[in-house]
C-alpha cells in the first residue's frame, strides 16, 4: 500500500474517529471528576459553616446577625454526584441536616425581620415625638431651651431603654431545629465527602 491508499483507507478514518472519541470521553470524565470534587468542597464548606453557627447558637443560647446557619443549599443541586459514594443512611443524614438547617435559617430571617421592624417602628415613634416636642415648643412659645432639654431627655431615655419586641416563636423554632441536628463532619458521610474533596 502506498501512502495515498493508507490516507484514503477506511482503517485510518476509523482510527481517527476512535482516537477523537476517546479523547472526548477522557475530557468528559475528567471534567465530571473535577466538578464532583468542587461540589464536595463547596458542600463541606457549607456544612462546616452551618455546624459552627449551630454550636455558637447552642452554646450562647442567642442568635446574632453573624450566626448565619445556611446561606446556600448546594446539596440540593449537587447530591447526584454522591449517590454511588454514600449509602442510603448517609444520604438521609445529609438530607436531614440540610432540611433542618434550611428551616432554622428561614426562622432566623423571620426573627431578624421582626427585630428590624421593631427597631424601625421605635425610631419612627421617637422621630414623631421629637417633632411633637418641637411643635409644642413653637406653638406654646416655650423657647429653644425647652426643646433642647425635652429632646435630650427623650433621646437619653430612649437610648437607655434597649427593649425592642422580639417574637419568641422564630427564636424557639431555630433552637428546636438545631437541637436535633447531627453534625456531619465527624460522621462517615463527612469523611467520604472530605476524601472526595481532596
Amino acid at each position: 500500500m502506498n501512502s495515498m491508499e493508507i490516507l484514503n483507507s477506511n482503517l485510518l478514518q476509523t482510527v481517527i474517529i476512535f482516537l477523537t472519541g476517546s479523547i472526548a470521553l477522557i475530557i468528559y470524565f475528567a471534567n465530571k471528576i473535577s466538578e464532583k470534587k468542587d461540589a464536595a468542597r463547596i458542600i463541606l464548606n457549607e456544612i462546616r459553616l452551618a455546624e459552627k453557627a449551630i454550636i455558637e447558637i447552642k452554646n450562647n443560647k442567642a442568635i446574632t446577625e453573624l450566626s448565619i446557619i445556611l446561606p446556600n443549599n448546594t446539596w440540593q443541586f449537587k447530591k447526584h454526584f454522591f449517590l454511588k459514594d454514600l449509602d442510603q443512611d448517609e444520604l438521609n443524614l445529609i438530607n436531614d441536616f440540610y432540611y433542618k438547617c434550611t428551616y432554622a435559617e428561614q426562622y432566623r430571617n423571620i426573627f431578624y425581620d421582626i427585630r428590624n421592624n421593631s427597631i424601625s417602628i421605635k425610631a419612627s415613634y421617637l422621630q414623631q415625638k421629637l417633632i411633637d416636642i418641637m411643635h409644642e415648643a413653637f406653638i406654646n412659645n416655650k423657647g429653644e431651651d425647652y426643646y433642647a432639654k425635652a429632646k435630650d431627655f427623650l433621646i437619653k431615655n430612649a437610648n437607655e431603654e434597649d427593649f425592642i419586641f422580639i417574637a419568641n416563636t422564630p427564636r424557639n423554632n431555630i433552637i428546636l431545629y438545631i437541637e436535633n441536628i447531627i453534625m456531619i463532619t465527624p460522621t462517615n458521610a463527612g469523611r467520604i465527602l472530605k476524601k472526595i474533596a481532596k
